[in-house]
């Protein structure tokens, strides 16, 4: 084995040399910073290792790489039939497999990881990047060097598998691409990590298994015939999201109607429906259809802005995803002409680079401004990840202690608003005008369980509110007013869970904060869910098994307090009963694939042990299940018995059903052997 590693190292060292390269170059590249370039989506350098350029490189490359060490390991051997001469050597195939499988992942290695590593430890140099770095970062990284490599275990296992190539020969770089894309949809790392750990260790003992085999499914390792099925099932899997995908672009499905209230300029409160992205009908509380003067249609322009302030002190239950840059800090986009301002999450305090020295410059803080290296004097904001994942940067900073008006411009920040000892600030926001300023402070409103007051921008109170009794049950409330500032409207918008049981609250009051109106609105009931041709149609392609396997990983992550799972069980009554009638469509869908392939599974090429087998994953598996089925099953050639005349396996000497043998080929005089006394022979 010795040998071999170092024949392979040898041959394709300069090709991950040169791999290694071309990736440091395009991440170099990639991260390359112009003070000149600034605004929101045009320079995303900021972004570090999380910056769509890198993430690009890392995302297609790695497994572009991974498939191309893989091809070349294995392609060259098969010319001449160098392979038939290789596997005649005093060694056995599992030491030809290893042999070339250690130095390949060795050489994924050097040409993917060495690089990748090198630009995060240049990233996190001071003076590289003008933005704060987090070696948290690299999990996005480490995630795509995962994925890449189980493309080398599928390259090794194509490359070596008989057939042409634009039929199942490609399904294990599917079954690869299934963990790649499946990973980096995951909300958490763990989840991701999952994924790509199942897609590795079903690739590496299926294709150790083709060069047992070369390619033939045989029956003398269950482990990893298992392994097999288990890496088909994930290219079946990926195939059957591509035909829902290309249903989809076929039959689209209907644009999505939504219902909200909203005030126009003239201050009626009006109902909205919207169509995509147009207002397809505007309603009066009365029923009555409007029309906008001297227009076809309505537009944002012919209704109140209105900012929302949160009205919920409850912890975020959703985290961000692992490939997204606002886990650790976000931009601030202002003028600030000569540094970058970000919020980190971290330290949760703001910071500044400049845009030239690409060095950290200062941090902002509730106690005011300190130089680098002084976060101390600053101070950190008190807040939960609730609060600080639905900040407005640019408006009112809210904190659970007080509101706070940062000017990034003259590195100053402000306190506008601090409530009682002891009581609770649950938001606060300006109230729009159209020719407001962001860095100028203007009418504001906040809020506690007790009041909602509206400020002036030197702190005289122009109003206090009183906050609706049953204030749990809304999640925010929307302020607007009209231009002169005669009238204001406020908006209580309930929980997105309970739409369909609390009704919204309206309030209009005036301009020394006495109520003129108060309603409460219909509530917009959410759409029953239906059986569409579109969700049966999901329902069949959907596995039976991998539903069961989903609510085993829901009720685990469920049991250990993670609130982001939630098993079948804990679903509400109309959408519990709604999953299991298409769970019901997906297990009839495997019975009937297991009901077509019964004669197949009754002839004699199965044992009775697997027949039981095969059934119960035929069922568990359906649509799926039987292409699996028919791909990893080799299949014996058959032909009619000259005796009984039904067809049989040419693969057994008696005839299943009449014990009858194949009889002896007819004599041409070709024949070499001298004839044999027992009758038959030839």
């Amino acid at each position: 084995m010795k040998a071999l590693f170092w024949k392979e190292w040898r041959e394709n060292i300069l090709w991950a040399v040169l791999a290694a390269l071309c990736v440091a170059g395009a991440m170099f590249y990639g991260l390359r910073s112009d003070p000149e370039r600034s605004g929101y989506g045009i320079d995303s350098t900021w972004q570090g290792l999380l910056s769509p350029q890198l993430l690009l490189v890392s995302t297609f490359g790695f497994p572009l790489i991974g498939a191309g060490l893989g091809f070349l390991q294995i392609l060259t051997e098969l010319r001449r039939d160098q392979w038939a001469f290789l596997v005649h050597r005093p060694i056995t195939r599992n030491t030809i497999f290893w042999g070339k499988a250690l130095p390949g992942l060795l050489l994924y290695i050097l040409a993917t990881a060495v690089p990748y590593f090198v630009v995060a430890w240049w990233a996190s140099r001071p003076g590289s990047l003008p933005a704060p770095f987090d070696w948290r970062m690299t999990e996005a990284g480490m995630m795509d060097l995962l994925t890449g490599s189980g493309f080398y275990f599928a390259a090794l296992w194509t490359g070596i598998a008989p057939g042409r190539w634009f039929g199942p020969r490609l399904l294990p770089l599917v079954a690869a691409c299934y963990g790649a894309v499946l990973s980096k949809g995951y909300q958490s790392f763990d989840g991701a990590l999952e994924i790509a750990l199942v897609t590795l260790l079903a690739l590496i003992p299926a294709s150790w298994n083709a060069f047992q085999t070369f390619g033939a499914f045989q029956r003398e390792n269950p482990a990893a015939r298992a392994a097999t099925v288990l890496a088909l099932l994930l290219a079946t899997a990926m195939l059957s999201s591509w035909v829902q995908a290309g249903w989809a672009l076929v039959f689209p499905r209907k644009p999505h109607a939504y219902t909200q209230y909203m005030v126009t300029n003239q201050g009626e409160l009006v109902q909205v429906t919207q169509l995509s992205s147009s207002f397809s009908k505007v309603r009066t509380l009365d029923g009555r259809d409007v029309m906008p003067d001297g227009k076809r249609t309505f537009a944002w322009d012919d209704f109140l802005s209105a900012n929302s302030v949160n009205l919920s002190l409850r912890q975020d239950r959703y985290p961000r995803p692992y490939r997204r840059i606002d886990r650790f800090f976000q931009q601030i986009h202002g003028n600030v002409q000569d540094v970058s301002w970000y919020f980190l999450q971290k330290n949760l305090q703001f910071v500044s680079y400049d845009k030239l020295s690409k060095r950290l410059t200062g941090h902002l803080g509730p106690k005011g401004f300190a130089p680098a290296g002084e976060a101390g004097q600053a101070g950190h904001f008190a807040m939960d990840s609730y609060r600080l994942r639905y900040q407005n940067f640019m408006g009112l900073f809210t904190t659970e202690e007080a509101l706070y008006h940062p000017r990034f411009i003259r590195n100053e920040i402000q306190e506008v608003y601090r409530p009682p000892v002891g009581v609770p600030l649950l938001g606060g926001d300006r109230i729009y005008t159209r020719l407001m300023e962001w860095d100028k402070l203007g009418d504001f409103v906040s809020a506690t369980p007790q009041v909602l007051q509206a400020h002036q921008a030197d702190g005289t109170v122009l109003w206090t509110f009183p906050q609706p009794e049953n204030l749990g049950q809304f999640s925010s409330v929307a302020v607007s007013r009209l231009a002169d500032a005669s009238r204001y409207f406020l908006l209580y918008q309930p929980d997105y869970n309970k739409l369909d049981r609390q009704p919204p609250l309206f309030f209009e009051l005036s301009a020394e904060g006495s109520v003129r109106n108060r309603r409460e609105l219909p509530t917009t009931p959410r759409q029953p869910r239906r059986l569409t041709a579109q969700t049966i149609k999901n329902a069949c392609l959907t596995p039976f098994g991998q539903t069961l396997w989903q609510q085993v990983v829901y009720a685990t992550r469920s049991a250990l307090t993670d609130a982001t799972y939630t098993p079948v069980w804990n679903l509400k009554p109309n959408v519990r009963r709604h999953t299991l009638t298409v769970w019901g469509i997906s297990l009839s869908t495997g019975i009937l694939c297991a009901a077509a392939c019964l004669p197949l599974l009754r002839s004699s090429f199965f044992s009775p042990r697997e027949r039981i087998a095969w059934s119960a994953f035929l069922i568990l598996y359906g649509l799926a299940g039987v292409a699996v089925f028919f791909l990893v099953n080799r299949w014996p050639t058959r032909a009619s018995c000259p005796s009984c005349g039904q067809m049989r396996s040419r693969e057994f000497k008696r005839c299943p059903r009449c014990q009858a043998e194949w009889p002896a080929p007819a004599r041409d005089g070709t024949e070499i052997f001298e004839a044999d006394a027992s009758p038959g022979a030839s």
